[in-house]
């Protein structure tokens, strides 16, 4: 849902969360918690921002920036698949914002083409004079922003994870595989989803097409499936990109590439050091000074009180309707003083009308009694 900002009539998106749904369910509640938090807690130009997250009795409502530009999968679709130099583009901004996340300790888990938003940009005379002569790519118009951390989980050195969570056919093999003895990785989860996404822009679909499976058949799809890339667009791919492919969508996860070392791989290495924003990366992250969320629970995992959101937004919520009832008050007030103007210039103009029938009529008669008299006399 999108709606207008009451101070900028800026356009911003806002989900609500029913609270009905997570009561009584503490691990639904936990998940919920998790996201909220890391949703309120990322300040990063390719992550989408959380600008307020107001409660009232039966709803949590998370307000968001609008991304006008539709989702990374739309965008894919509607050019069949990208070339080499847009593909470069948009995979170094989602790099880079789930850099920041992995340097805060924070793993996506669902990262997928679907959860990453376009925002449109407007171009200098001379970016679109370097777009029109092949400088710089077309979807430079377009920034990129992840969203969506429904899936997230706070990480740590050798912190594994245990629960199978994200899609199908972006999802690690590890997690598919996962069970109570067997956990994961989630950074290195987050690496085989950025390559699979790296695969579909470039190729136009996905390397494992697992949504039509349950879980045991989609691990074992991909542990017996070699990785292959399709012969009619081989050749149009550089060495070095398909080399990272390989090395991000590798089914051991111990051999598998960290972010660390894709930022570094040669593919990124020419361009990503100028353009990584490194005073991002290594920030460390506060909540946002408008977030409305008490946050004591990152630190010592207690349950978020959402009691703690401050009232103030519900009045200021309270005040913009009434404003806005006033307004609409005045505005009938002001038509209903219209029609009267003109339903008593009407009556005027009726009046006028008949007096001036009834003075010709007035004439008519009298010329008729004097003419009559006329004849009479003679």
């Amino acid at each position: 849902m999108y709606i207008s900002h009451v101070c900028t009539d800026e356009l911003v998106a806002a989900k609500s969360i029913d609270k009905s749904t997570v009561q009584g369910d503490v691990e639904l509640f936990q998940k919920l918690k998790t996201e909220i938090s890391v949703s309120c807690k990322m300040n990063h130009p390719h992550i989408v921002k959380t600008m307020k997250v107001l409660e009232t009795k039966e709803k949590i409502i998370q307000i968001m920036e609008y991304c006008d530009g539709g989702d990374l999968i739309t965008y894919v679709r509607n050019k069949l698949y990208l070339d080499e130099q847009n593909a470069l583009y948009f995979f170094r901004k989602i790099v880079e914002g789930l850099k920041y996340m992995h340097n805060n300790n924070i793993a996506h888990r669902d990262l997928k083409p679907e959860n990453i938003f376009l925002c449109k940009k407007v171009l200098s005379q001379k970016e679109k004079t370097l777009v029109k002569i092949g400088k710089l790519p077309v979807c430079t118009e377009y920034e990129l922003k992840i969203g969506d951390f429904g899936a997230c989980c706070f990480t740590g050195k050798n912190k594994f994870h245990y629960d199978i969570v994200g899609t199908l056919s972006y999802a690690a093999p590890e997690v598919l595989g996962c069970n109570d003895n067997n956990g994961y990785d989630s950074e290195k989860a987050d690496v085989w989803s950025l390559g699979i996404i790296l695969y579909a822009m470039l190729f136009g679909f996905l390397p494992y097409d697992n949504e039509e499976k349950d879980i045991n058949e989609a691990y074992q799809e991909i542990l017996k499936s070699k990785l292959t890339y399709p012969k009619s667009k081989i050749n149009k791919i550089s060495i070095h990109a398909r080399n990272l492919l390989t090395k991000m969508l590798n089914v051991n996860p111990y051999n598998r590439l960290s972010l660390d070392e894709v930022v570094k791989h040669e593919w990124l290495a020419d361009t990503t050091k100028s353009n990584l924003e490194v005073s991002y990366l290594n920030k460390n992250v506060n909540f946002p000074m408008t977030s409305m969320i008490a946050y004591p629970g990152y630190i010592n995992n207690n349950i978020v009180n959402y009691n703690l959101f401050r009232d103030i937004d519900l009045v200021k919520v309270i005040i913009t309707i009434m404003l806005k009832t006033v307004k609409m008050c005045i505005y009938i007030i002001l038509l209903m003083v219209l029609v009267v103007i003109v339903v008593l210039f009407a009556i005027i103009l009726l009046v006028l009308i008949t007096v001036l029938v009834f003075i010709t009529l007035l004439v008519i008669i009298i010329q008729l009694v004097v003419i009559t008299k006329l004849i009479i006399i003679s």
